[in-house]
């Protein structure tokens, strides 16, 4: 139970750090629903439409191209779950992300 309330505990730590260190630059979506997630040990990718039949794709990473915010597996674990709760229920996401080494590095997820 107190291995399991350190980890709830550091894991907020993380999102709220993370909320904090979006960048002014950085854009935003408006409410997308996700129709594709997918996730690997070290990165996150989620495609959203984006108007007109086309797709944008959002990607963090463990180990991200040079110039791009490196995000950790605890932040890539809960943005996954976020975003595949979204794709399974249609519920919508906005992300904010950094345009950076040719991909849009997410900065932050927030579920509708």
């Amino acid at each position: 139970m107190k291995r399991t309330l350190s980890r709830i505990v550091a894991l907020a730590s993380a999102l709220s750090i993370t909320a904090v260190a979006v960048t002014a630059s950085a854009a935003a979506t408006g409410w997308v629903t996700p129709n594709i997630v997918g996730y690997s040990g070290n990165a996150l990718f989620i495609q959203a439409p984006s108007g007109g039949g086309a797709f944008t794709n959002y990607e963090a990473m463990v180990t991200p191209p040079s110039g791009c915010t490196a995000r950790d597996l605890d932040t890539l674990k809960a943005w996954q779950s976020l975003a595949q709760s979204a794709f399974l229920s249609g519920k919508t996401l906005k992300i904010t992300y950094t345009a950076c080494g040719g991909i849009n590095n997410i900065s932050n997820i927030w579920l509708g």
